[in-house]
């Protein structure tokens, strides 16, 4: 919740160091000589000039897949990860990345830690079924911490989905019982803790609607949903974050799942959401050190290689008519944030979604960009579809429940056949995938 302050000055800060910027261009694809980077291409969304990029390396830094779930959240799109993919690199965890977080109903901007504090129709306190240390006697709801113990997990939400589908929804947050931002907000809004006029801002949209009428509650009880954060991140790095593709890295949200660092759980582990500028900063030291170690010759441009990308991603603006690519987009996003495809689905309905994305993904080839913003996101539609694919193909590999990642028909952990990373990476117009087991034995701390 400090990007929003922090990153303004840290473009300041970059470009006072002499970095140089190129604004408002969309990078579509990697350029590759056999598995090498020499360079990129691109657009510009003022007026569509074509650019051909070369270079020895790059870095992809630009987010992971969130499919424009929330607000807050709705610029990481998955565009670095859909290039990274169609240029060869491997992948690696695909499946968990679907994180959720409770959110107003009404207020779709602003996610909230009140899975300790839900209730049904029925007036019926949901939270301890599936979040069961709230009735250990030692638990201390009044302490800001006691409110904070995994403060989101799949089971609460899964929960929630299924006591609607029984007639018991829908799902209330009590507000009278949480006792977070009078201990947290108040600490954050601090200017001597540091000064963050946008965020006090963003945290003022709820009580601002409140004010205007525009929140349907019923006195502290406020009507509240699973929304969809995403934070699909497969990148598959090493220890310095290099990708499998000579002269590519990945750095921060692109790669956290792909690097193997949170496992199974909510990035970071059972706390918050996404791995935070805290992964963003180490990972760009981390990869900082390699880059500039590293030596290459200037690779050869393959002009067909470039050409064929600037024609597939040029295709909508070509057209005189055709469908919007928003279009294909909130369909994307509907199916992802689905509890009855991404919650807790069986191989069924998993095949039923991936039928839907396939759908979805037909209709790539009449998409229409009326202008270069359009075709932004006609490139940004080929993402959406392509991570929904990475996700299915995955989540239907995984045949076990395991932390964040569950599945009704296979309820349990499966640690003797599923104790395994799945990897994938693209073959001719699809996608490979392979198992590697997680090198447990060789971790220097081991369970006793």
């Amino acid at each position: 919740m400090m990007e929003y302050d922090f990153l303004i000055k840290f473009a300041a800060r970059a470009k006072k160091l002499g970095c140089k910027f190129m604004d408002k261009t969309t990078i579509t694809d990697i350029l590759t000589d056999g598995n090498k980077v020499v360079g990129a291409v691109g657009f510009s969304l003022l007026d569509g000039e074509k650019f051909i990029f070369k270079a020895k390396s790059i870095v992809i830094a630009n987010g992971n897949q969130d499919y424009r779930g929330i607000n807050m959240w709705d610029c990481a799109r998955g565009d670095g990860i859909a290039a990274a993919f169609r240029a060869g690199a491997e992948m690696r965890n695909g499946e968990f990345g679907t994180f959720r977080q409770a959110m107003y109903v009404d207020v779709p901007d602003v996610p909230i830690t009140a899975e300790d504090h839900i209730y049904n129709e029925k007036g019926e306190w949901l939270s301890p079924k599936f979040r069961p240390w709230i009735n250990d006697p030692n638990f201390d709801m009044t302490k800001f911490w006691g409110t904070m113990i995994y403060d989101s997990n799949n089971q609460m939400f899964v929960g929630m989905y299924k006591d609607a589908l029984a007639g018991n929804g829908p799902h209330y947050f009590n507000v009278s019982e949480w006792k977070a931002p009078e201990r947290l907000f108040s600490f954050f809004a601090n200017p001597e803790f540091a000064k963050r006029p946008k965020y006090i801002k963003w945290t003022g949209i709820f009580q601002d609607k409140i004010q205007k009428g525009l929140v349907n509650n019923k006195g502290t009880m406020i009507p509240i949903t699973a929304g969809l954060i995403g934070e699909q991140s497969p990148i598959r790095v090493d220890e310095d974050f290099r990708t499998s593709i000579e002269g590519l890295w990945a750095v921060g949200d692109s790669c956290y799942n792909g690097s193997s660092v949170p496992g199974a759980v909510p990035a970071p582990p059972a706390r918050l959401r996404g791995s935070g500028l805290a992964f963003a900063a180490y990972s760009a030291m981390a990869a900082a050190q390699s880059i500039v170690a590293f030596s290459a010759k200037e690779g050869s441009i393959n002009e067909a290689q470039a050409d064929q990308y600037i024609h597939d991603f040029m295709a909508p603006a070509e057209r005189h008519a055709g469908i919007n690519p928003n279009e294909i987009m909130s369909n994307i996003r509907a199916i992802m944030a689905s509890m009855k495809y991404t919650g807790s689905p069986t191989e069924e309905i998993m095949k039923e979604g991936m039928e839907l994305v396939q759908k979805e993904k037909a209709k790539l080839d009449q998409v229409y960009a009326k202008d270069w913003h359009y075709l932004s996101a006609a490139n940004e539609a080929r993402s959406f579809v392509l991570c929904a694919e990475m996700h299915f193909t995955t989540a239907q590999l995984r045949k076990e429940t395991r932390g964040w990642f569950m599945r009704d028909d296979y309820p349990e952990r499966d640690d003797k056949n599923f104790l395994k990373y799945i990897n994938f990476q693209k073959e001719g117009d699809g996608m490979r995938t392979w198992m590697s087991d997680v090198p447990i034995a060789e971790y220097p701390y081991q369970p006793e």
